[in-house]
């Protein structure tokens, strides 16, 4: 109970904190745009599809015995037609509403907003990531693999139901414009997006929200803009690689890849990485802004909502970029009017 209200109170205060910066400093803070938006969730049988399943035969850990569930949250704009969509998919498992405030603020500029949640996991690919040892390490890289091909399986085929949707008579959806697509995600959503543009070129541009990578897709060796979001954690030092500690090693090769991965990308076409200092894998989430008082000192929630306003900005002006043709200059060079931002692009 104590927790409980702890939370609830840190929730309180960061919001009447945010209200006021955002009265303050609104060239920081107030980042949502100038649409009302409408909200509305549907499950996958009311679009005309159905979450992609894990064959029955498939090793792993676990049994088979459940279908996998999905359901998808609407935000779109309350004005305006043609509106370009983007697919958000939340963090490992892939069942919580991770980043609201994003998903609403880049509805309000304009972009018709579709988070895909899990509300039913096959039970072979349930469970927390877990590193500790040889034979989770193993047990997890395999439902990792699964998880984000199936996942993006379901990013695939929803955009094709709502290609199918919008040349129909559902006001809804008749507004969404399909041939402007963009895909996001945070912690292993930036995963699945990336695996999901590796197998569809319909979706233009990809935001990963600081996420380790796994599947074909992680060689990036796709050809639609990249840009990704990461904290500052410095590069795997030599004996973190060869740890004997399970967890160290395998994270430590984890990123190791990834920051290979993306160093080869930068020396490609429009590719964008950008590192904002200060930051841990939770920043890039909402739940920093609602729960990090940091001692229960000001400058905590302070500094969250800063670093979220920040993530915000760039997101927009990412998407309206690629899919629009808005310049922004927040992405014209790579010296940011923000400190804590460090930018590199590619040629």
């Amino acid at each position: 109970m104590r927790a409980w209200l702890l939370a609830h109170l840190h929730g309180v205060l960061a919001f009447a904190v945010g209200s006021w910066l955002e009265l303050t400093h609104p060239h920081v803070y107030r980042t949502a745009g100038d649409r009302k938006v409408s909200q509305f969730s549907l499950d996958p049988a009311s679009l005309g599809m159905a979450a992609a399943q894990l064959p029955a035969a498939a090793a792993g850990p676990g049994a088979a015995g459940h279908r996998r569930i999905m359901r998808t949250e609407f935000f779109i704009p309350a004005t305006g037609s043609a509106v370009p969509l983007l697919l958000y998919f939340p963090g490992w498992p892939g069942t919580r509403a991770d980043n609201p405030r994003l998903l609403q603020d880049l509805a309000s500029h304009g972009f018709c907003v579709v988070q895909v949640r899990i509300v039913q996991e096959d039970p072979r690919l349930t469970g927390e990531m877990d590193l500790s040892t040889d034979t989770t390490v193993k047990a997890t890289l395999w439902k990792a693999d699964a998880k984000v091909r199936l996942q993006a399986q379901d990013a695939v085929a929803l955009l094709d139901a709502l290609q199918r949707l919008a040349t129909g008579s559902d006001p809804r959806f008749a507004r969404i414009d399909t041939s402007r697509v963009g895909i996001l995600g945070f912690s292993f959503g930036g995963a699945i997006a990336t695996q999901a543009a590796s197998t569809d070129r319909r979706f233009r541009a990809v935001l990963n929200m600081d996420g380790w990578l796994f599947g074909p897709g992680a060689e990036l060796d796709f050809p639609q803009s990249y840009f990704l979001m990461s904290d500052d954690e410095a590069d795997p030092t030599a004996a973190e690689l060869a740890s004997p500690d399970a967890a160290t090693r395998e994270s430590a090769r984890l990123t190791e890849h990834d920051l290979r991965r993306i160093r080869g990308r930068l020396q490609r076409p429009d590719a964008i990485m950008m590192i904002i200092e200060g930051t841990g894998h939770e920043s890039f989430s909402d739940t920093p802004a609602h729960f990090s008082l940091r001692g229960h000192s000001l400058p905590g929630p302070v500094q969250s909502l800063r670093i979220s306003a920040l993530i915000r900005r760039y997101a927009e002006a990412y998407f309206a970029r690629e899919l629009t043709g808005k310049a922004s200059e927040l992405l014209a060079e790579p010296r940011s009017p923000y400190p804590e931002v460090r930018l590199t692009f590619s040629p």
